[in-house]
C-alpha cells in the first residue's frame, strides 16, 4: 500500500465520520425543536453538539489527506478548479462551523438556565440561524462531493458548491420546526 492510497482510505473514513455526524446532528436538531421542557430541549442540544466536536476533526483530516494525496499524485495539480473549490469548501465549512458553535453555545446557557428554572416549563424555539446553517453545511459537504468525484474545472466546481449550499439553505429553511408538537 502507497501513501496515495494509504491517504484515500483515510480521508474516506473522515468522510464517513463527518457523514455519521452530521446525521446525529440533524436528528438531534429535529428532536430538541420537538422537545416540550427545556430540560428535554437540552439533552437533544447536547447530543447535537457532542456530534458536531467531529467536523473539524473530520475536516482537518479531509485537508490533510487531500493534501497528501495531491502531492503523491501523477497529474493532480493545485491549480485543478476542483482542488481548488475542495479546500475552499473546508475553508467555507469551517467558518460556517465556527458561527454555529458559538451561537449553539449561547442557546445551551439559556437552556440549561431555564432547565434550572421549575417555573419554566416550555422550551423556546431552537436558533434558526443554526438550524438553517447546518443544512446548508449538509448541502455544502455534498457538493463537495461531488466536485471531488467528478473534478471539473472550477467554474463548474464552484457552480455546484453554490447549488449545493442553496439546496441545504432551502431545506434548512423548509424543515424549521418552531416548537414542541404538542404546542402545535
Amino acid at each position: 500500500m502507497d501513501g496515495y492510497h494509504l491517504a484515500l482510505f483515510v480521508h474516506l473514513l473522515a468522510l464517513m465520520a463527518a457523514v455519521a455526524a452530521s446525521a446525529l446532528v440533524h436528528l438531534a436538531d429535529a428532536r430538541r425543536a420537538r422537545a416540550a421542557t427545556p430540560r428535554d430541549a437540552l439533552a437533544w442540544h447536547a447530543l447535537a453538539g457532542s456530534a458536531a466536536r467531529t467536523f473539524p476533526i473530520a475536516l482537518l483530516l479531509l485537508a490533510v489527506t487531500g493534501t497528501v494525496m495531491v502531492e503523491t499524485s501523477d497529474g493532480l495539480e493545485w491549480l485543478a478548479g476542483w482542488v481548488a473549490a475542495g479546500m475552499l469548501g473546508v475553508v467555507a465549512l469551517l467558518a460556517s462551523g465556527g458561527v454555529i458553535a458559538v451561537r449553539a453555545r449561547r442557546e445551551a446557557r439559556e437552556l440549561a438556565r431555564l432547565a434550572a428554572n421549575d417555573s419554566v416549563h416550555d422550551a423556546p424555539p431552537p436558533d434558526a440561524v443554526v438550524e438553517t446553517l447546518s443544512w446548508m453545511n449538509t448541502g455544502l459537504a455534498v457538493g463537495v462531493i461531488l466536485v471531488m468525484s467528478t473534478k471539473p474545472p472550477l467554474t463548474e466546481s464552484l457552480v455546484a458548491l453554490a447549488f449545493g449550499a442553496a439546496g441545504g439553505l432551502v431545506l434548512g429553511l423548509t424543515t424549521r420546526r418552531d416548537g414542541p408538537v404538542e404546542a402545535r
